[in-house]
């Protein structure tokens, strides 16, 4: 019995997000240990992204992968977030901050959120936020 196409893409989704996250070069690394400790929490792990580009750029990433995000649980607010922030060289510092303070707005007051952030060069504009998201409250 295989798996279906759907679950292979959002498998092969989940292992290019967690290779990007924790192999490409940036000035705030995500470690894998900082994965393994959202998909040590009981229960699932939504991996949701977010892309922007233009004025606002990490806002606009930032609102997509929490909507997508918000899709997924249904509602429910993950306690354990890995926030990974993938820019072009002129990310600044700010807009790191922005992204970091958008999303712990968004979850629950005792969530815990690590950030990770990753330049790519190759983008000229285009932020990619992604999120793993765990241990689920009600």
């Amino acid at each position: 019995m295989g798996i279906s196409v759907s679950i292979a893409r959002q498998m092969k989704q989940a292992a290019v997000a967690v290779g990007e996250l924790v192999l490409t070069a940036g000035g705030i690394r995500i470690g894998s240990d900082d994965i393994r400790a959202v998909m040590g929490q009981h229960g699932r792990v939504y991996i949701c992204t977010g892309h922007g580009t233009g004025d606002d750029r990490v806002l606009k990433a930032c609102r997509h992968a929490l909507a997508n995000l918000r899709r997924a649980t249904k509602g429910r607010a993950p306690t354990k977030v890995v926030l990974g922030i993938t820019g072009p060289s002129d990310l600044l510092l700010q807009e790191v901050n922005r992204a970091v303070s958008v999303v712990e707005a968004t979850l629950a007051p005792a969530s815990e959120v690590t950030f990770g952030v990753a330049i790519d060069h190759k983008r000229h504009d285009r932020i990619t936020i992604i999120l793993f998201a765990g241990g689920l409250s009600l």
